[in-house]
């Protein structure tokens, strides 16, 4: 039906002019404006650009603060440590017995390691352009996937679904070969159920096919949201690399100093002994912080963590405004230009304090889950088995309260509201709808999140195999060598195709939110993708009791449906009577 029974509610004082009948012309006339009104006025819901105000401020003024004391502390330390800090600290000169008792220590140990700081840079100068290519090659890798994702979706889909079997059969078969029957078992009967799977599951893997697709229409149509993630990706790990440094370099604040005092040490024989236990050496010495460096190091990598959400916020808030821009935009629209750098002002000016207001809810969800894990590790006995429980309590309503704020961001880059407002009208959007507030569905992000693994270990072994061939040319030792080229490739490949994987997964979170909108208006503004949509919230959807109830009554007294009458007009206002005919026409 292509009229709105929701707005057939007219408020109190209006004072309707007598209904007119209209022809089919001035009908067809008036859906065409409607259902491109409909279009308009989301659209400009969505892209309020210079009427935004700014949102959540006090948020965004208390990151920037504590950014500023992060990087104040770091400046701090790196200008009062002293010049040989990292030779004092190392694991060596606090064994060393000279290092805190002889008054001449500081100037030998100098020279002493000046000698392996040379070594250790020759070190790192020889393998760092390895590493570079290890991570281009990477970088290269999640490109051409998310490029082949966009043009060829569902070949893609499958295409991930029979690697992953082909991965898993090939580490099973080399398992085999070397001897390793439990672990070569294991991993060929993991293919064969993944395979059985997969296809006994087949529309599903359709429909998963169909969801990317959709998503990858929006990445088609504004491809500088690839660019624009992957600025934010180089963001969040700078911010990382620059608390880090910052953590370093206060940590070099302080003194070597005794272990204990000098009456409960001995030492004997170039080691140090406690005083009742002459059996087990210990360090001569240890290496005592300034006073005002551990609240600065508990303080730190929370700010850090606060500031790398923030970027992966801001990169969620892009891809949500620019993707409602283009779902909602007039048929026929071609041209996307200046959307994204659109919403990149938004989101850095107007609602910087709602990502940062975002951000803050996951660093403390992030808190939460690594105190519950570490407490579930110390356990033991009977409480090991409730902190457990209560684990896996408090990730659920973590991983709710994630979700939230995802879908809240979104509808802040459409809104331009605040984020407990975005909250709100998000959470009755769903609700109302029946759609899930949680996620949209589990099987997508399963099989990408299982082909960056897969991929990763296809990429890094590859590369290992590579470095060694190479190395064995150039008759270089390679003992101990090719498990580092394999740790460090597949850890840089499994990152990058994760972060490019979560690109779609973005654009699949934020067509569901203008999708519930749509549905919220009861308009249809992108049949095809309200399709696939559709069918994806049927297989997935569970209605409460109550709806169901309803509905079933709704339908038992419906009975014999009313017939087909005349349509008629309102001069001037945005609404239609009648009911459609069982072809759809009016």
């Amino acid at each position: 039906a292509r009229f709105a029974a929701s707005r057939l509610a007219m408020p109190p004082a209006f004072a309707p002019e007598p209904l007119i009948p209209c022809d089919d012309d001035d009908r067809a006339s008036f859906l065409r404006a409607d259902a491109l009104g409909d279009a308009r006025s989301s659209a400009r819901d969505g892209a309020r650009d210079e009427s935004r105000a700014p949102r959540d401020v006090a948020f965004g003024r208390a990151l920037v603060a504590c950014v500023a004391l992060v990087l104040i502390g770091g400046v701090v330390g790196v200008s009062n440590a002293p010049r040989d800090a990292l030779d004092l600290m190392s694991s060596d000169a606090l064994k060393r017995y000279g290092s805190c008792h002889a008054s001449d220590g500081t100037a030998v140990r100098r020279r002493m390691l000046s000698s392996d700081d040379e070594e250790n840079e020759q070190f790192a100068a020889s393998e760092t352009p390895a590493a570079i290519a290890v991570s281009i090659g990477a970088i290269a890798l999640g490109l051409m996937t998310i490029h082949l994702f966009k043009n060829h979706p569902r070949m893609m889909t499958w295409g991930m679904i029979w690697a992953e079997c082909g991965i898993c059969v090939t580490v099973g078969v080399i398992l085999l070969g070397n001897g390793a029957v439990a672990g070569g078992g294991i991993f060929i009967a993991l293919a064969g159920l993944w395979a059985f799977w997969m296809t006994r599951t087949k529309d599903r893997v359709e429909l998963v096919a169909k969801l990317l697709a959709a998503a990858s229409t929006a990445l088609k149509d504004n491809p500088h949201l690839v660019t624009v993630s992957t600025f934010a990706g180089l963001g969040l790990c700078s911010s990382l690399l620059v608390a880090g440094a910052c953590v370093l370099f206060a940590s070099m604040n302080g003194a070597v100093v005794a272990t204990g005092a000098p009456d409960e040490m001995i030492y004997r024989d170039g080691a140090c002994y406690w005083a009742d236990d002459l059996t087990n050496p210990i360090r001569c010495c240890t290496w005592e912080l300034d006073t005002w460096v551990p609240p600065f190091l508990a303080f730190a990598p929370l700010v850090a963590a606060w500031t790398a959400l923030t970027f992966a916020q801001a990169r969620n808030f892009v891809i949500g405004g620019t993707v409602s821009k283009w779902y909602f935009a007039p048929v026929g629209t071609t041209s996307f230009v200046g959307t994204t750098s659109t919403f990149i002002g938004h989101a850095w000016r107007n609602s910087f304090g709602s990502l940062a207001f975002g951000a803050l809810v996951l660093t403390a969800v992030s808190v939460m889950r690594q105190i519950n894990e570490r407490a579930r590790r110390r356990s033991e006995g009977f409480m090991a088995v409730l902190a457990c429980i209560v684990t896996t309590i408090m990730d659920c309503i973590g991983e709710i309260i994630e979700a939230l704020t995802t879908f809240a961001t979104i509808q802040c880059a459409i809104s331009g509201e605040d984020l407990c407002t975005s909250g709100r009208e998000v959470t009755r959007l769903l609700n109302d709808n029946f759609l899930s507030a949680v996620r949209v569905w589990w099987l997508p992000e399963m099989v990408l999140n299982l082909a960056a693994v897969f991929l990763s270990l296809a990429y890094s072994s590859i590369v290992t195999w590579m470095s060694r061939l190479t190395m064995s040319i150039a008759n270089v030792d390679v003992s101990g060598y090719g498990g580092v080229v394999f740790l460090s490739a597949f850890i840089s490949s499994w990152i990058v195709l994760s972060f490019f994987f979560n690109i779609l997964l973005s654009c699949v979170d934020a067509v569901f939110i203008c999708y519930a909108i749509d549905k919220d208006r009861n308009t249809l503004t992108k049949p095809d993708i309200v399709a696939v949509y559709d069918e994806v919230t049927d297989k997935t959807r569970v209605l409460p009791v109550d709806a169901v109830v309803t509905q079933t009554q709704r339908t038992t007294q419906q009975g014999t449906p009313s017939q087909p009458g005349r349509v008629f007009t309102q001069p001037g206002a945005n609404i239609v009577y009648g009911r459609p005919s069982d072809n759809g026409n009016l």
